[in-house]
């Protein structure tokens, strides 16, 4: 019996004191490992150049159901790859889609020069003004020709 009472007693103390926070992956089809997000289920990113110059940048982000955010934003920028000039660098509060049930991301741009641009992306999910996630997308490069 007192062996008993020790051992439980010596667990629960390990339980107590070792706190440990980890943090979940998944691996898709092209073997790339990316963290399981905490506010987000899903994003996507597109960026297209048509042959008269016009940019359009689209995206979407859908939220976890327990989600505390309220308000989606996306910071987009387009650099010209050789010249280093920034073509377009804006702001975007993403409107939510009922239909969809994702905030949506859809702008367009006319570019001025032809060449190589790459378009960075970065979407941050906020609580009123506390943030609560970023998430980069990797970068996209298209090219106007």
């Amino acid at each position: 019996m007192k062996k008993n009472l020790i051992t439980i007693v010596l667990v629960l103390v390990i339980i107590f004191t070792n706190t440990v926070i980890s943090y979940g992956a998944e691996q898709n089809d092209s073997s790339e490992i990316r963290p399981l997000y905490e506010e987000t289920t899903s994003y996507m990113a597109s960026f297209v150049i048509e042959s008269n110059g016009i940019a359009f940048m689209d995206g979407n982000l859908k939220l976890k159901a327990s989600s505390d955010a309220d308000r989606v934003c996306a910071y987009v920028k387009i650099t010209n790859t050789a010249t280093g000039i920034i073509a377009y660098n804006k702001t975007v509060d993403m409107k939510y889609s009922s239909i969809q049930k994702k905030y949506v991301l859809a702008e367009e741009y006319q570019l001025s020069t032809k060449g190589r641009y790459k378009m960075d992306l970065t979407y941050k999910c906020y609580d009123g003004s506390t943030l609560l996630e970023t998430i980069k997308v990797e970068p996209i490069i298209r090219t106007y020709s």
